[in-house]
């Protein structure tokens, strides 16, 4: 526990000497902050732990590669829920957007998904406010609901007079339900596969995979020739 203190209160100095033009010492920081959380996990320190990422993250750039993980993760998830056809649907967003926030737990894009995604169901929403409790996040207040109508004024609506010539209210109108559409399908997957991808090979990276990395960065070029992040990656991988 001793070490753990000692290792935290080392990377915090060094964040806080951190120059700003230095993307390698960014990422080298990077790499120790992910090494240390590993470690914090379920550790009285984890809290600290997460803290200390989550600043290092928003001193990144923004194309670091945490920004990047959570970036795909929120598109990823965003989708996920757009698409959602029944539970396992969001809960499967939910499960993405709880890596990012493991990442990035003052993401306001990754909060705001998870408060969508808990409005769908009471056990979606429970898993949202055991994740926010677990990494302390105070969720910005929902706006109040609307109060039931009465039922006089339902009553009311219900004599609305409809005839060949006087449509039906919008509430007695069937909603178009829209078709889902099939995992994988259409242009709409492009941009969250290259962006999986480019999570997976960070995370390859930062474990030391190196040939894991390369494969996935030439299937990224294969499908998006001239990618920065994967350019960047294969040849650091290639130098190690």
């Amino acid at each position: 526990m001793a070490d753990l203190k000692q290792r935290i209160d080392d990377l915090r100095r060094a964040l806080q000497n951190l120059p700003e033009d230095e993307p390698d010492a960014t990422a080298q920081l990077e790499k120790d902050a992910r090494a240390l959380l590993t470690d914090a996990k379920n550790t009285p320190h984890e809290a600290a732990a997460q803290a200390l990422f989550a600043e290092l993250a928003r001193r990144g750039s923004p194309t670091s590669p945490t920004a990047a993980s959570v970036r795909g993760m929120v598109r990823r998830a965003r989708i996920r829920i757009e698409i959602a056809g029944d539970d396992d649907d969001i809960d499967e967003a939910i499960d993405i957007l709880a890596e990012a926030l493991q990442l990035n737990p003052a993401d306001e894009d990754v909060i705001a998904l998870l408060q969508e995604a808990a409005a769908r169901s009471a056990q979606a929403n429970q898993r949202v406010a055991d994740l926010f409790k677990r990494y302390n996040v105070q969720p910005p207040s929902r706006p109040e609901a609307e109060p039931p109508e009465s039922p006089a004024a339902r009553k009311r609506a219900d004599s609305y007079p409809t005839s060949s010539g006087y449509p039906a209210p919008e509430r007695d109108l069937a909603p178009e339900t829209p078709s889902r559409r099939a995992p994988g399908q259409g242009p709409l997957y492009a941009g969250s596969d290259i962006d999986a991808a480019l999570s997976e090979l960070t995370q390859a990276y930062y474990a030391g995979d190196y040939q894991q990395v390369i494969e996935q960065a030439n299937r990224v070029l294969s499908q998006q020739p001239g990618n920065p992040t994967a350019l960047e990656y294969r040849q650091k991988a290639e130098d190690n």
